[in-house]
């Protein structure tokens, strides 16, 4: 017989208390599971399955703020943007930790993981994607594989669980070049494959003018070994509240199964629970691919059939190169097709019609030209005048101070350098960089309209260009070609190591084939080099297949994405490839000067140029000297002016 006290008695004894906790412990954690829907035991699952208003800031506001917030009654948003890697941040992240992602999941908030790191070959931020099409595009692979590698790494030690999807930010750039559009969508390509291989989904953040548009294309015409993202977040500021992630610039079959993200309102300070932060507005509709109503990557193009084929009306490419013209002639029914084509395309850009654009005048056109012109109060016509053409080039800019040296905001520069054009002829060519031609356009303006001289655009300015008031057009000199530099630089000498060559020409294709795995792609998983068979196909092509291609592109967004977390580009780089005005033959006036001289008449960097091969005339020094100090004293008040008089006699002569 047992002793009461032995250890059978005392098991049987304790067996429904022993059942009671375990009950309790797997109802708790139960509990917890239904509380924090996008924590599990590995970790938390961003941003999970949600629909509605996000934001996303430079910096991860404090546990105390976003608690604030949460509780708010009047915060709508249930979704926050963080960086979490890139060698590109331009904020710190002291509050981002781990005990941060749990601490929020828990409270409710959806985090979408944000990487900004190396930018687009033909961009002007100091670091970019390698240009290089060798091996189709091997290097550029390997970046996007290691950038991926490193946010995987970033990823985990946040906890943030296998699953989630990772977010690259590739700011805008200026399309339109083979190699930097190539090279850029190979590098994305790299990024998705390496988080798959590591077992995260792969997400993209761009403009939806730019890097969405060429996005869209690739999977419409995808070539062999590219991957896709399986989510997109597209910038596309149009109002305050933009509750949809619709947008022409994604064709409706692609994207479509809860993989959209819409950054509709850029950076503006929203208030909630006594807390101000400066944020981006974004909506979101995601869904954690495999569940319900989700699937990985875009959904296969719809083939359609040969009747809509032989009906459907050709599309315009509205891409920027396209809009952006050195003059804006009086445009009718009877101009050329790239005309009709820019014109239609800023119409339905400020949101005067919804029609794509054709390149061929019909009722819709008049319609929305006519609704243009009693909106700003020109006269009402049928054809768009170079008054029309000037106000509508910055129509719905809000019209920041700009001044020499400005390349922010890019889409203000560029409307500028666009209504100049059509006011003035100043034969800009849209950088987005504010230099000296851009300056010299400015003053010549004011002086002409506004009885101003400063080059300097301020309130006032914008004014006069939103109501279509427009100045002398230039003395008639020898015509240039129409497809004349894209960048507006009358001499251009990039370097070789920062941007591609004067041979990344939009008409040749890279290679087909790579021959060998890029150098730096890593041993795990299936290599960048392994995923790339063909190269992808030129965005600018004129082929049928390339016109089926553009057919998926709309009008540019003026308002282009945000760089809240980017760090700043070099100050005189503009955002285009450099190696296309190289080589477009225009070469600086000839000057009279000294054996070695900066060229400065161009929106960008000043660039020293060796002296003609004939000998310079001779220059008096005192000549010289007195021209140098008449040069100094442009910018002195007149009792300056008087004294430098007074002490050198001789300037006046």
């Amino acid at each position: 017989m047992a002793s009461p006290t032995s250890p059978v008695r005392a098991l049987r004894a304790a067996r429904p208390a022993l059942v009671r906790s375990a009950l309790g412990a797997a109802v708790a954690a139960l509990v917890l599971s239904v509380a924090a829907p996008g924590a599990s035991a590995a970790g938390v699952v961003a941003p999970g399955n949600f629909t509605g208003m996000g934001f996303d800031a430079c910096a991860a506001p404090s546990s105390t703020t976003m608690d604030k917030w949460m509780r708010a009654k009047e915060n709508p948003y249930r979704a926050v943007g963080v960086y979490i890697s890139g060698g590109m941040r331009a904020c710190d992240q002291p509050n981002l930790t781990a005990g941060w992602v749990s601490h929020q999941t828990k409270m409710g908030w959806h985090i979408m993981p944000l990487t900004v790191g190396r930018q687009a070959a033909c961009s002007g931020f100091s670091k970019r994607v390698s240009s290089s099409p060798t091996n189709t595009y091997a290097k550029a692979r390997s970046q996007g594989w290691t950038a991926a590698s490193n946010a995987v790494a970033r990823a985990k030690k946040l906890g943030l669980a296998k699953g989630s999807t990772l977010f690259y930010d590739m700011e805008s750039w200026h399309t339109g070049y083979t190699r930097c559009d190539a090279s850029t969508l190979w590098f994305l390509s790299a990024w998705t494959n390496s988080l798959h291989s590591a077992g995260y989904a792969g997400g993209v953040y761009s403009s939806a003018s730019t890097g969405i548009t060429l996005l869209n294309r690739m999977a419409s015409n995808r070539p062999k070994g590219y991957h896709l993202p399986d989510f997109i977040w597209y910038a596309q500021w149009v109002t305050k509240h933009q509750k949809t992630t619709d947008t022409p610039y994604i064709d409706k079959n692609h994207w479509a199964n809860h993989q959209r993200i819409h950054q509709f309102f850029g950076g503006h300070h929203a208030r909630n629970g006594g807390v101000t932060l400066n944020i981006d507005s974004n909506w979101l509709d995601v869904r954690r691919l495999g569940s319900a109503g989700s699937t990985t990557g875009p959904s296969p193009s719809a083939t359609p059939s040969p009747t809509a084929t032989a009906t459907a009306a050709p599309r315009f490419a509205c891409t920027q190169s396209a809009i952006t013209r050195t003059a804006y002639p009086a445009t009718s029914a009877r101009s050329s097709r790239a005309l009709i084509g820019a014109l239609q395309c800023l119409l339905r850009n400020r949101g005067f019609t919804s029609a794509n654009a054709t390149g061929a005048w019909n009722k819709a056109t008049t319609t929305a030209l006519q609704k243009f012109e009693r909106s700003v109060g020109l006269p009402v016509g049928t054809t768009a005048t170079r008054r029309v053409w000037t106000a509508l080039a910055v129509n719905g800019i809000k019209g920041p101070r700009l001044r020499n040296g400005d390349s922010k905001p890019a889409h203000a520069v560029i409307a500028l350098s666009r209504s100049l054009n059509a006011a003035i002829g100043a034969g800009l060519h849209g950088t987005g960089y504010f230099g000296d031609l851009t300056e010299a356009a400015v003053k010549r303006y004011k002086r002409q309209v506004l009885g101003a001289h400063r080059g300097i655009v301020g309130p006032g300015t914008w004014k006069a260009l939103k109501a279509g008031r427009i100045g002398r057009l230039p003395a008639a000199r020898t015509a240039m070609p129409s497809s004349g530099p894209a960048r507006g630089s009358i001499v251009e000498r990039p370097s070789a190591a920062a941007s591609p060559s004067a041979a990344a020409r939009p008409t040749a294709t890279p290679s087909a084939s790579p021959s060998a795995s890029p150098s730096a792609s890593p041993s795990a998983g299936t290599s960048p080099s392994a995923s790339a068979s063909a190269a992808v196909p030129s965005p600018a092509a004129s082929s049928p297949s390339a016109a089926s291609a553009d057919a998926a592109s709309a009008p540019p967004v003026e308002k282009g994405a945000s760089d809240r977390g980017l760090a700043k580009a070099h100050p005189g780089a503009a955002a285009g490839d450099p190696a296309r005005s190289s080589a477009s033959g225009i070469k600086a006036p000839t000057r009279k000067a000294a054996p070695e001289r900066p060229v400065v008449l161009r929106d960008r960097v000043p660039v020293m140029h060796p002296a003609p091969a004939t000998a310079a005339p001779r220059v008096n020094p005192m000549a010289l000297l007195t021209r140098q100090l008449r040069q100094v004293l442009v910018n002195v008040d007149v009792e300056t002016d008087r004294a430098f008089r007074l002490f050198i006699p001789w300037l006046g002569h």
